[in-house]
């Protein structure tokens, strides 16, 4: 049986598709930010949800320590 078989989707990082409006839509409201703030977020850190989800944080002034 093949190692990715194994892995659930539950498991698998979590992305941000912008080219997906619904993916977009579901993020802006789960950050509660604009798609502009979206979409420079994931210009500075990638695509990764807890990447971003970090970022935004840290950016908006959340101590390191509590933005993980």
């Amino acid at each position: 049986m093949p190692v990715d078989s194994l892995v659930s989707p539950l498991d698998a990082p979590r992305r941000v598709d912008l080219g997906d409006p619904q993916d977009v839509q579901y993020w802006v409201t789960r950050f509660c930010i604009s798609e502009r703030q979206l979409r420079t977020a994931i210009d500075q850190v990638g695509d990764s949800a807890d990447t971003v989800e970090r970022w935004l944080k840290i950016s908006a002034g959340v101590p390191q320590q509590l933005a993980m």
